[in-house]
């Protein structure tokens, strides 16, 4: 985590230094400082994403359950860094309806799992 920390604050020091100069190079070092601490995270995330499994297979819920789980978590964290990207790049516009978007997918997946609850409501009603 203190790697990801470092690199980060270094990253920064380094974009307000090219800001001015050659923004385009800025925004292009985000963009991979972005990359290499999400890609240090992974380790992290392959922890939690096995926690949560044992979570998922102590509580007996079907495996599609956590699957889905996985593609919300995925999907909203790429609706979110490319959100994130481009607003640094001063594009709002597009970062809203990249998360519009995000939004939206992750409804319709979630949909099935709705359903399902309200079925199991209206069941035991």
């Amino acid at each position: 985590m203190i790697k990801i920390v470092f690199i980060g604050i270094a990253a920064v020091f380094l974009i307000l230094l090219l800001k001015n100069a050659k923004p385009e190079f800025a925004l292009l070092l985000s963009l991979c400082t972005c990359v290499v601490m999400m890609l240090g995270c992974v380790g992290v995330l392959a922890g939690v994403i096995d926690r949560l499994q044992e979570l998922f297979s102590y509580a007996k819920l079907p495996g599609g359950y956590f699957s889905l789980l996985l593609k919300i978590l995925g999907i909203t964290y790429l609706a979110d860094f490319g959100s994130s990207l481009c607003k640094d790049a001063g594009q709002t516009a597009i970062a809203a309806q990249i998360d519009l978007a995000g939004r939206l997918v992750v409804i319709s997946i979630s949909l099935p799992v709705i359903l399902a609850v309200f079925e199991e409501l209206v069941r035991m009603i």
